[in-house]
C-alpha cells in the first residue's frame, strides 16, 4: 500500500513539474540608489542609525509609493514600465524612482518641523490587483528636530 502511494506521489510530482514551462534569464545588475546629498546640503539628516545627541521628537513617518498598474496591449510601447502577462492580458507596471519615496519622506518631515529622519528603513510590500502581483516601496523613519547641531 505504501509503495503504491509513494509511486503515485512521484508520478504526480513528475507530471506537474515535468510539464512546466521554462524560460531563460539573462544576467542583470539591479541597483537602488538613495542619494542624500540634496538633503544634507540643506542641513537635513537622513540616517539608518539612532541620533545620540539632544533632539525633540516630531513623529514616526511611513511613506509608501504604489506604482501605477494598467492594462495594455502587447504592441504598446514599453517605456518606464515593466510588462507582465496574466493569461491573455498584458499589464504595464510603472517603474518609479526610489528617490521619490525619499522626497516624500523629506517633505513630510519638514512639514512636521523636523530637520532629520533617523532609524530610516526601506522595505517593499506586495500587492495584487486581481490579475498580477506587483511591489510598492515603503520608507519608515523617526522625525526629529536636532538641538545644538
Amino acid at each position: 500500500m505504501m509503495n503504491k502511494l509513494n509511486s503515485f506521489i512521484v508520478i504526480c510530482f513528475l507530471f506537474l513539474f515535468g510539464c512546466s514551462h521554462s524560460f531563460e534569464v539573462n544576467t542583470m545588475v539591479l541597483t537602488s540608489v538613495y542619494d542624500f546629498t540634496t538633503y544634507s546640503d540643506k542641513g537635513f539628516l537622513f540616517t539608518p542609525e539612532q541620533y545620540l545627541y539632544d533632539y525633540e521628537s516630531r513623529g514616526q513617518i511611513t511613506i509608501e509609493i504604489i506604482p501605477e498598474v494598467r492594462e495594455s496591449s502587447y504592441n504598446e510601447e514599453v517605456d518606464d514600465t515593466w510588462r507582465k502577462q496574466s493569461g491573455k492580458t498584458f499589464w504595464k507596471v510603472k517603474i518609479f524612482n526610489p528617490q521619490e519615496v525619499l522626497d516624500e519622506l523629506y517633505k513630510k518631515a519638514i512639514s512636521m518641523g523636523a530637520d532629520a529622519v533617523v532609524r530610516l528603513k526601506f522595505d517593499t510590500n506586495e500587492h495584487f490587483n486581481g490579475a498580477i502581483f506587483f511591489n510598492s516601496l515603503v520608507a519608515t523613519g523617526f522625525a526629529i528636530q536636532r538641538k545644538n547641531k
